[in-house]
């Protein structure tokens, strides 16, 4: 039985407490929050701590869960893996390249389990498409169209730059990205955040251009907050013989020639239960994590790679950093 520690009282944590309460193999041992009454709210019912105090949590259990805020992430990491423990951190690992890369070197020497939440990579349709790739031959072109009309609330952290660049926040693009065509080598960003006061913002529009390694390009439209529809999602894959068209999260279509074909899409609920199952078998069994520690640094050299881009209004080049 793994006994399990969870930083962080907030959507998440409850969606992984509520996941691990289904399984036989782990238990929750305490919640952490700096808001005590949050945590018992979601350890009460189970019959686990609450406590304001996160380290001593952290070091009565076998592995931890990091559910926190996203500047909170790298020094809670640290800390827990320097007691030798296993965790599990939802994107992203840090908010900094730098940091990613400590982290990951600390791990590999205690030679524990770090496993950094990506279940972007776990979504049925992204599955669909990545399936289907071969059939369109060569890969010669990446399209994204990614926009929302979701609006800043008071508590939400994706419109605050404390919790980093939107390029760290919104991680599950540049990811699904650098799955589709792996390591990406330059890159030219803009971004403009919309009624910026202090570290707050009301919504945001990023443009970027990626060239990956294989020579791939890719164009990206990404944004919140935005006069659009509810979903406005369209990614578009054109290989040598064929492309394949995602839309909404939900649909995905193989053109060939001069036919076109829906291909089916599983249906799929759980996807934080499938993150916590991968997590836990590479405690039990060794198994490896979907989402590599190579593929979490990636993700972080080109997010980091991208804010320069945008500060310094150039092109970067990821073999500089």
């Amino acid at each position: 039985m793994i006994r399990i520690a969870i930083l962080g009282s907030g959507r998440v944590a409850n969606a992984r407490i509520r996941e691990l309460n289904l399984r036989k193999d782990a238990v929750v041992i305490g919640v952490a929050s700096s808001d005590l009454e949050r945590a018992k709210k979601l350890a009460d019912p189970i019959g686990a701590i609450a406590t304001t105090d996160w380290q001593n949590l952290a070091s009565q259990a076998d592995a931890v869960m990091i559910c926190s805020l996203n500047q909170f992430h790298a020094p809670m990491c640290e800390f827990v893996l320097g007691l030798g423990k296993h965790v599990s951190v939802d994107y992203p690992l840090a908010i900094s390249l730098l940091d990613t890369k400590k982290l990951i070197d600390l791990a590999e020497s205690k030679k524990v389990v770090l496993h950094i939440e990506h279940i972007e990579l776990l979504s049925p349709w992204f599955n669909t498409l990545m399936a289907a790739l071969p059939q369109i031959g060569l890969m010669l072109n990446i399209s994204w169209t990614n926009l929302s009309n979701r609006q800043a609330t008071d508590m939400d952290w994706t419109f605050d730059k404390a919790s980093g660049s939107s390029f760290f926040i919104q991680a599950a693009v540049l990811s699904r990205l650098i799955r589709l065509a792996g390591p990406a080598s330059w890159i030219s960003a803009n971004e403009k955040l919309l009624n910026l006061e202090g570290s707050r913002f009301d919504g945001r529009i990023t443009t970027a251009q990626i060239g990956f390694e294989n020579g791939v390009v890719a164009q990206l439209l990404e944004g919140q907050a935005l006069t659009v529809p509810p979903i406005s999602s369209r990614l578009s894959v054109i290989g040598t013989k064929g492309e394949l068209i995602a839309e909404k999260h939900d649909q995905v279509t193989l053109y060939l020639e001069n036919r076109s074909d829906p291909l089916p899409i599983a249906t799929v609920t759980g996807l934080f239960g499938k993150d916590i199952d991968n997590f836990l078998k590479q405690i039990e069994d060794g198994r490896k994590g979907y989402a590599s520690l190579e593929h979490v640094y990636l993700v972080a050299k080109l997010a980091t790679a991208a804010e320069l881009s945008c500060h310094k209004a150039q092109q970067i080049e990821l073999k500089d950093l």
